[in-house]
């Protein structure tokens, strides 16, 4: 495994939501022209990684997503 990356399996949307809150609360402290995180994978449907509304979870991912940035 590379430095850096991590391998996050069995997540569930109120696991998806506190990591990327803790993601952002992380950068919360730089200049605002720094304030970045980079959601990768929007629509990896190979990967199950997934955050438009879906059958399966309807739009549970993309309002958890949107509960942690605000």
């Amino acid at each position: 495994m590379r430095r850096g990356i991590r391998i996050l399996a069995g997540f569930g949307c109120l696991d998806d939501r506190r990591w990327l809150r803790a993601c952002v609360e992380a950068v919360a402290d730089r200049d605002e022209e720094h304030r970045i995180v980079i959601v990768n994978a929007w629509n990896e449907w190979a990967e199950a990684a997934v955050l438009e509304p879906t059958q399966r979870w309807g739009s549970t991912y993309l309002k958890a997503t949107r509960a942690a940035l605000l």
